[in-house]
């Protein structure tokens, strides 16, 4: 009977580590395609385990790294909008003053007007910068999404090693005790 309880166990645990392992294969690939569709339905079976989370600093969420991704995004955007400011026209205005010879001061003043007149440049560069927004932009969605999904496995991970804990308790160390 001890023998036949265990071996059920070892297969219900089996059983349960395979669902783990197939999450773990859907989150790579969400993670590849970086999609965020599921892939497979939803089990009935209950969470293991209650994290809560704090606002202590030994919790890592992946923020600093998203914020890292993020200000890239945001310097690729502020570089597309300089990239547009090409094509309006610009003033400029300067005031200066020199000592010649320690006799006479001499003030001056400098006003200029630049007005594109080739927007062949001008176009090449605001292409250019809105490409590199898209791609930082692509990278700060990338990065998220890897972020969700690893934390998504390691999750899946402790429940897996919660569940071999489980098992050696209520099962494995009684049998053994039997046995003995």
């Amino acid at each position: 009977r001890t023998t036949y309880q265990a071996k059920v166990s070892e297969i219900n645990n089996n059983y349960l580590n395979s669902i783990d392992n197939i999450r773990i294969a859907e989150n790579k690939m969400r993670e590849l395609l970086q999609d965020t569709g599921t892939y497979l339905p939803d089990t009935s079976e209950l969470i293991l385990y209650q994290i809560e989370k704090t606002n202590d600093t030994s919790y890592f969420s992946g923020n600093r790294i998203l914020e890292l991704y993020y200000n890239q995004y945001l310097l690729a955007r502020t570089d597309q909008s300089l990239a547009n400011a090409g094509y309006f026209p610009h003033i400029r205005a300067g005031i200066f003053t020199q000592d010649i010879t320690g006799l006479n001061r001499l003030y001056g003043g400098q006003i200029g007007l630049s007005v594109p007149l080739w927007f062949s440049g001008i176009r090449a560069d605001q292409t250019t910068a809105r490409i590199e927004s898209e791609i930082s932009l692509n990278e700060y969605e990338y990065q998220k999404n890897k972020i969700i999904c690893e934390t998504d496995n390691l999750i899946l991970e402790l429940n897996k090693y919660f569940r071999k804990i489980r098992y050696f308790e209520a099962d494995a160390l009684p049998l053994s005790e039997m046995l003995i």
